[in-house]
C-alpha cells in the first residue's frame, strides 16, 4: 500500500546514550530503527547485514542486472532482534514534509513551486522544440520540434530529464531563480548529465565532471537578478552554466539542413528527422535574448513510471545478451546439461 501498514511503523531511538528518549531529532543524527509493531513475538531493528549466505556473484546473478557501472559491492537490508548490535542509521532532511505528494492537497501553494528531483520537459516556445538527447545522434543535446504541447499529451522519453541538487541534505528542495544556486541537469532514460566541456555543450556519464553545473532564472524583465524568487513548476525559465552562459537553441542554417524534401532516397540513410532538430548550444552574452526561455512542463507520474519499466526490461535484456555472449562457442545447452557440437 502506498502509505503502508502498522508493520511499517518505526520507533527512533538514539544510537547512543548521548541522547535521550524524547529529545529533538536533527537531520544527521545517527539512530537505531526498531520496528513499532513485534513480529512473531520478537521487536525487530532495521539492520544492514554483513553475511548473508551468498557471495557478492551470486546475489548479483540473482538480480539478472550484473553490469550496471552502480554495482559495486551489495549488502542485504535485514531486520535483526538485537542480540547483536543492530545498525546506527544516519537520517538526512530529504524535503519538508509540506512538499510530500501526499500532502498536495493540503499545501497546495508549494506543488506550484519547480523543486529539485523533478521530472520535467524543457520546451522553447519560439522554435516550438524540446530539448531532447539521443545517444544515437551524438553526444550533444538537440531542439526538436512537436506539437505536443498538452500537459497530458504523451512525451517521449527523450524529452525527460530530472533536476538534481548538489547535495543529499534536503535534496528535494525548491528551486530559486538564482545564479548562485546551482544543480544537474540529469537525463532520466540514459542516466547522462548536462554538461559545459570547453565551449561545447555535450553529455556525460560523470556526475563528478567539471561544467555539470547549471542555474536557472526566471523570465521576467522587471525580475531583480540579485533578489532569491522561487520559481513555478510551469513557468518560462533559462538555464545558464556557472560561468553565465545560457542555453540556446543555435540558429538554423535551411541551406544546409536535411529537409524531408532533400533528403537521400535509396540507400541513403537519415537518422534521425534532421528536418525537425536543430543543436543546443551555450550562449556567453551577459543576458539571455527574451527567445532563449524555455517552458517547464512537469511529466505525469504515470508518463514516468512506465518509462522506468521499460528502461529496467532493457537493462535486464541487455544483460542476458551479455551473458549469452560469453557461452563458449560451440556449446549446446540442452535440459539443464551441456554436450559439445559441431562447430
Amino acid at each position: 500500500a502506498e502509505l503502508g501498514s502498522e508493520a511499517s511503523l518505526v520507533v527512533l531511538n538514539p544510537a547512543f546514550k548521548a541522547y535521550s528518549s524524547g529529545e529533538p531529532i536533527c537531520s544527521g543524527h545517527l539512530l537505531v530503527l526498531k520496528a513499532l509493531k513485534a513480529l512473531a513475538g520478537a521487536n525487530y531493528a532495521l539492520n544492514l547485514g554483513t553475511k548473508h549466505g551468498q557471495d557478492v556473484d551470486t546475489v548479483l546473478g540473482r538480480s539478472l542486472q550484473i553490469s550496471g557501472e552502480t554495482v559495486v559491492d551489495c549488502a542485504e537490508v535485514n531486520a535483526t532482534t538485537g542480540e547483536g548490535r543492530p545498525t546506527a542509521w544516519r537520517l538526512v532532511l530529504f524535503e519538508r514534509f509540506e512538499y510530500s505528494p501526499l500532502n498536495q492537497r493540503r499545501f497546495p501553494e508549494f506543488h506550484s513551486l519547480l523543486r529539485a528531483e523533478q521530472i520535467m520537459c524543457f520546451y522553447h516556445k519560439e522554435a516550438e522544440a524540446f530539448l531532447e538527447y539521443r545517444p544515437q545522434l551524438g553526444p550533444a543535446p538537440i531542439f526538436r520540434e512537436s506539437a505536443r504541447v498538452s500537459l497530458k499529451a504523451r512525451k517521449r522519453a527523450s524529452w525527460m530529464w530530472k533536476i538534481e541538487s548538489l547535495t543529499l541534505f534536503r535534496a528535494a528542495r525548491p528551486v530559486v531563480s538564482d545564479d548562485s544556486q546551482l544543480f544537474r541537469v540529469k537525463h532520466v532514460v540514459t542516466d547522462t548529465y548536462l554538461c559545459q566541456t570547453g565551449g561545447i555543450l555535450e553529455m556525460t556519464s560523470d556526475i563528478s565532471a567539471p561544467g555539470t553545473t547549471f542555474s536557472f532564472r526566471n523570465f521576467s524583465p522587471e525580475e531583480n537578478p540579485f533578489e532569491e524568487k522561487s520559481i513555478q513548476d510551469k513557468g518560462l525559465v533559462y538555464i545558464r552554466n556557472a560561468s553565465g552562459a545560457t542555453l540556446q537553441q543555435k540558429q538554423r542554417d535551411d541551406e544546409a539542413i536535411v529537409s524531408k524534401d532533400n533528403a537521400p532516397s535509396g540507400h541513403g540513410v537519415v537518422i534521425g528527422e534532421p528536418w525537425k532538430e536543430t543543436p543546443a548550444i551555450l550562449n556567453n552574452a551577459p543576458e539571455p535574448s527574451e527567445r532563449d526561455a524555455l517552458l517547464l512542463m512537469p511529466v505525469l507520474p504515470g508518463s514516468f513510471k512506465s518509462v522506468i519499466a521499460l528502461r529496467s526490461a532493457v537493462h535486464v535484456i541487455d544483460d542476458f545478451g551479455k551473458l549469452l555472449l560469453e557461452i563458449p562457442a560451440g556449446e549446446n545447452w540442452t535440459n539443464g546439461s551441456n554436450s559439445a557440437s559441431p562447430s
